[in-house]
């Protein structure tokens, strides 16, 4: 297991062996430096790993259109345009070893996660006739999901079993999700373990929105993540994936610790365009989410599947 100072030392100094270069810009460490936030119960905190510390942080100098050019302007090539050594990470140590111990913090400063709980308040609107709101797969999930409170009341009621929505979490750390007032089921699951993806547990054309928060930069065969998602979504099913600027970044991908936000946001609109060999989502579009004043950038790069 990487140790917190390895972790802090990484997020200012990528070893050169990950620093990756491609024609177009570089890419560097990206994510979520963890911000403390411990959960109500003072005994959750007990034994928890520390948070990251934090970088300075100060504007991006990327608009609403220039992020939002990145993905309706790009060329796709013929080909996926990374290779095997794009996803290799600086701690290959197993996943469910480093993430063993709960963190029950926040990856984003206050106005990031409000522009991200606002973000998925219209991705969950309700819709239909009955007013239903959308069942949802929370990808990557921990102890807080971003949804709207309707979800926790929902969940409280009974979640599916009460006739209401069903918000699935997959993760890795089982009090972390155990401790998500809004997910109706969970899975502890390793999405990097194994010599292929792991299929996820559920049926075909299950939900209706699957999410991914500050997590995109850890997945080591993304695209293939991605496919999974498209057969459990429905049809016209959303898949968003938000991010920022931070990490822990002995965990991050190759490709993702070279370069910058706008390198961030090509490769996740690669990842749901060539995702199981191309054409299981429609043309993938990136958002500014960024609060203003200068704190944490948040960009959202999402796909429908077709």
């Amino acid at each position: 297991m990487a140790s917190t100072s390895m972790a802090a030392r990484r997020l200012d100094a990528p070893p050169p062996a990950l620093r990756r270069r491609r024609s177009g810009g570089g890419r560097r460490c990206g994510g979520s430096h963890p911000r403390r936030q411990p959960l109500p119960p003072p005994a959750a905190a007990e034994g928890l790993l520390p948070p990251l510390p934090r970088r300075a942080r100060g504007p991006t100098g990327l608009g609403r259109a220039a992020v939002a050019g990145i993905l309706s302007d790009a060329a796709w090539p013929p080909a996926f345009p990374y290779d095997a050594a794009d996803w290799r990470r600086f701690d290959e140590t197993p996943d469910g070893d480093f993430y063993a111990r709960p963190r029950f913090v926040f990856h984003l400063d206050d106005a990031a996660v409000a522009a991200q709980a606002a973000y998925y308040a219209r991705l969950t609107a309700a819709r239909g006739a009955d007013a239903r709101l959308p069942d949802v797969l929370d990808v990557c999930s921990s102890w807080v999901s971003f949804l709207p409170a309707a979800y926790t009341a929902a969940a409280a009621a009974g979640g599916v079993a009460g006739g209401g929505p069903r918000v699935a979490g997959v993760g890795l750390n089982e009090r972390e999700l155990g401790a998500n007032p809004q997910l109706t089921d969970h899975v502890v699951l390793d999405l990097n373990g194994g010599a292929t993806v792991p299929r996820l547990p559920y049926p075909d054309a299950t939900f209706d929105v699957a999410v991914c928060s500050v997590s995109v930069d850890y997945l080591t065969r993304p695209r293939e993540v991605a496919a999974e998602v498209a057969r459990v979504l429905r049809p016209g099913g959303l898949f968003a994936c938000t991010f920022s600027n931070r990490s822990f970044g002995t965990k991050a991908v190759a490709a993702w610790s070279g370069g910058g936000d706008a390198d961030h946001i090509y490769l996740v609109g690669a990842v749901l365009h060539y995702a199981g060999g191309g054409g299981l989502f429609d043309a993938p579009a990136a958002i500014d989410l960024s609060p203003p004043g200068g704190g944490d950038p948040l960009y959202a790069v999402q796909a429908r599947r077709v």
